[in-house]
């Protein structure tokens, strides 16, 4: 959400205020809160995760910016079409090499998931994106790392420490100021 807002900024002349911007810093504090428990260093995984999530959220903002650009030239279905062609492309060589060992109860989970996230959430998504501003609608997807932490907890077993608490908290209260339109300069 943070790039969303600076490439909003300079490609699609996008105005926050003090208070939005103070709120989506907030959130990425959250952020960092939730994860501050976990080590990092240069010489373990935690580096090559690191790196690849900034980058996907690089280009995951630079998709919102073109997505956003072009919403008044395409209905939501087929923005959601041209997203989810992406990702076939983006994903069909996992999907190739592990094939084999994928049973049917687990390609029909698949196919389910692929629906629900591929279809009914970005066509909402990019619904919402045709009437916000980008850096606004990418701002509640802070709440995908609340959403985590919690179905992390309640279906894996995963345990919760007080970082994960305080920081989805952050989070999830930075996101809904976020997009409250109150303008405060």
């Amino acid at each position: 959400p943070m790039f969303v807002a600076l490439m909003g900024y300079f490609f699609l002349g996008e105005k926050l205020s003090k208070r939005q911007w103070f709120f989506l810093f907030l959130a990425f504090i959250g952020l960092v809160i939730s994860y501050s428990h976990l080590s990092f260093s240069f010489e373990n995984n935690d580096f090559i995760g690191m790196s690849s999530a900034l980058v996907a959220g690089v280009v995951y903002a630079g998709t919102v910016i073109i997505f956003k650009s072009e919403s008044q030239n395409y209905n939501s279905n087929e923005i959601v079409f041209y997203q989810n062609i992406l990702g076939m492309f983006v994903f069909l060589p996992f999907f190739v090499n592990g094939y084999s060992d994928v049973s049917m109860h687990d390609l029909g989970i698949c196919i389910l998931y692929t629906f629900v996230t591929g279809f009914v959430v970005f066509k909402l998504f990019f619904i919402g994106l045709k009437y916000l501003e980008a850096s606004i609608a990418s701002s509640i997807m802070y709440l995908e790392v609340a959403s985590a932490i919690i179905l992390s907890y309640l279906i894996l077993g995963e345990t919760l420490n007080a970082n994960m608490v305080v920081g989805g908290l952050i989070i999830i209260i930075s996101s809904f100021m976020i997009s409250r339109n109150k303008k405060i300069s």
